[in-house]
């Protein structure tokens, strides 16, 4: 699986966190979703969700609403 499938399931992992604890996605539950769907290293992993989660947690919990909005 390459970086940006894994970017993207990270991002829909994350994105449902975040809107479901007030706008803040965290680190282990999303990595522990991550993990389950990819099977691969985490070593490859770790970097890429660290990476969205962080540009999911800059959005506002209205902007987070409306990406899941359109991933539904």
């Amino acid at each position: 699986m390459d970086t940006e499938e894994i970017a993207a399931i990270a991002r829909k992992h994350a994105l449902l966190n975040a809107v479901k604890f007030d706008g803040e996605a965290d680190l282990k539950a999303v990595m522990g979703k991550v993990m389950a769907e990819v099977k691969g290293n985490a070593k490859d992993v770790v970097p890429v969700v660290q990476r969205v989660i962080k540009e999911v947690n800059g959005l506002t919990l209205t902007q987070q609403e409306q990406e899941i909005a359109v991933l539904d």
